[in-house]
């Protein structure tokens, strides 16, 4: 029973503080929410309901975050706003690097949670062909992966470091050049297919856009 409400604690913590829980970033807890009966999961939502907020899972099923469930309160729409605009302002350059790596692997896919990212392989492709340098630089040249270093290897591992920073990649060790991409990827994708539905990003004179948002289950 202890330990079965440290893991409440530990996972409630962690869904409120806005993090995506996913096998790659916190194993254990999302192991524990995908074990959970109905009953458990009702648990955690009544607990979580006293704050305005319930579990959500991706619609790919990798990862589970905290929603509102009242999306028409300031504070509730200034939190939504603020995280639906973070990630439509890195919309564009996270595009192109997706495309970038498509490219490189072959992938039929965008990456998705639990796949690996070498920088070396990626590395080693960008370094014998001249197009994909190119692209990397345009990458690289402005907005949030900007970086004012002349070298491919640099570029790569600062853009790199920063899909790390903002949790879209783990690192699995300290020495190595390999990461485990996490599921706020899923919640990218959903991110475009709400704008690509609506074709708009809603204004701060728009709440009544973010009730889609909920039906969409996005934030």
């Amino acid at each position: 029973m202890a330990k079965s409400t440290t893991m409440f604690e530990r996972v409630t913590t962690l869904l409120l503080s806005g993090k995506v829980l996913c096998q790659a970033s916190f194993s254990d807890e999302f192991l524990w929410l995908v074990s959970l009966s109905g009953t458990n999961l009702d648990e955690i939502n009544q607990y979580l309901g006293k704050l305005n907020r319930t579990v959500r899972q991706t619609q790919d099923e990798q990862g589970f975050y905290c929603s509102y469930v009242d999306h028409s309160t300031d504070s509730a729409f200034k939190d939504i706003r603020s995280q639906f605009t973070e990630i439509v302002q890195d919309l564009e350059p996270l595009i192109h690097w997706l495309s970038l790596v498509q490219s490189i692997t072959g992938s039929e896919r965008p990456i998705s949670a639990g796949d690996i990212i070498a920088e070396g392989d990626l590395l080693s492709s960008i370094e014998a062909i001249p197009d994909y340098e190119v692209r990397l630089m345009k990458v690289t040249d402005a907005g949030v992966f900007k970086s004012t270093q002349s070298e491919p290897k640099k570029r790569l591992s600062a853009l790199l470091g920063k899909l790390r920073d903002k949790e879209y990649l783990i690192q699995t060790s300290t020495t190595g050049s390999k990461f485990i991409a996490t599921a706020k990827w899923s919640l990218v994708y959903e991110t475009m297919a709400f704008i690509a539905a609506h074709q708009s990003i809603p204004t701060d004179s728009e709440q009544e856009e973010y009730k889609r948002i909920d039906q969409m289950e996005l934030i």
